[in-house]
């Protein structure tokens, strides 16, 4: 077990190596003026974080009848961020679709989110 005052002092370490900033986007319900309801991203969280190209291949998917590469990249995040795999991050005007994460343990430094580069 990390001692407490150890554990925040490497949770204040990560902090100063997130030198970029994103926005957690969640896709929320919202009224679409004829009584019905739209799906739409909306920004809930700015957080400071860290972009890094997970490097390999990608990944290639169809859509309609082309196909589209997609970059594979790891965010890191806060250790208390509150993120899900539903959420997109945006990212100097990029945006990344989150696909999986790595947290949930008492003694994290930090959240790693997989992602994919949408645009």
């Amino acid at each position: 077990m990390i001692p407490p005052g150890q554990l925040a002092a490497m949770r204040a370490a990560v902090l100063l190596s997130l030198d970029q900033t994103c926005a957690v986007l969640r896709e929320t319900l919202v009224p679409n003026g004829a009584g019905g309801v739209a799906r739409e991203l909306i920004a809930i969280d700015t957080l400071p974080c860290r972009l890094r190209p997970r490097g390999g291949l990608g990944v290639e998917r169809f859509l309609g009848e082309q196909i589209q590469a997609r970059s594979d990249w790891e965010a890191v995040l806060p250790f208390d961020a509150e993120v899900d795999v539903t959420d997109r991050l945006e990212v100097e005007g990029s945006t990344y679709e989150i696909v999986a994460l790595d947290r949930g343990r008492s003694d994290a430094t930090e959240v790693l989110a997989r992602c994919f580069r949408l645009d």
